[in-house]
């Protein structure tokens, strides 16, 4: 339920399990732990919906048709779009029509402090299912970080901090290399497998 209105089809199965639950698991609910399932579920979900708020809206994957924020269940937060984002437009930086560039900057300089905010926050995985640590992750916020710098620094920005930010990406690194050294883990720290 978001200001009010409820999202289909959410709202008929929570008015559905509401219903089963209250009376007992009746009106033809053959499995009445899954009703406890569905409303737990549900819960989470909202819980995860409220989370997105203020800077956290542009770690989101997908927005609607309208261009709001997609509600259903999904994998939140996701911090390779904002470092992708942030890559493409310092690439872009020297092509670009330098009327256009005052907003990319903005951009780039949002996207990055966003980053450098969030260094040791868990998230989504490329494939949107595993949250924790992900190297392709890792290796797109530093790159973001560093070339992001390395362009504001040219532009007179103060980049001390995220040049600190990409330092502490960079120094676990490491931590992906296999006990061998023959190959680098995806991931460490898993947190969940579950959005």
């Amino acid at each position: 339920v978001r200001g009010g209105h409820c999202i289909e089809p959410t709202c008929s199965t929570i008015a559905r399990t509401s219903g089963a639950v209250s009376r007992g698991g009746e009106r033809g609910a053959p499995h009445p732990g899954r009703e406890e399932a569905v409303r737990r579920r549900f819960l989470g979900e909202v819980a995860g919906i409220d989370a997105v708020n203020g800077r956290t809206v542009e770690l989101e994957a997908r927005v609607d048709a309208d261009g709001t924020l997609e509600v259903t269940h999904w994998a939140r937060p996701q911090w390779d779009g904002p470092a992708l984002r942030a890559l493409t437009l310092v690439r872009w930086w020297e092509a670009a029509d330098p009327d256009v560039r005052p907003a990319m900057r903005r951009l780039i300089e949002a996207d990055l402090a966003l980053l450098a905010g969030g260094v040791e926050a868990p998230s989504f995985d490329i494939w949107e299912e595993e949250r924790g640590r992900h190297l392709y992750t890792d290796l797109v916020i530093a790159a973001a970080l560093r070339k992001g710098a390395d362009l504001l620094g040219a532009l007179a920005g103060d980049v001390a901090g995220l040049r600190e930010a990409a330092t502490r990406i960079e120094a676990r690194l490491p931590g992906y290399v296999s006990e061998d050294g023959g190959w680098m883990r995806g991931r460490a720290l898993i947190h969940n497998s579950e959005p």
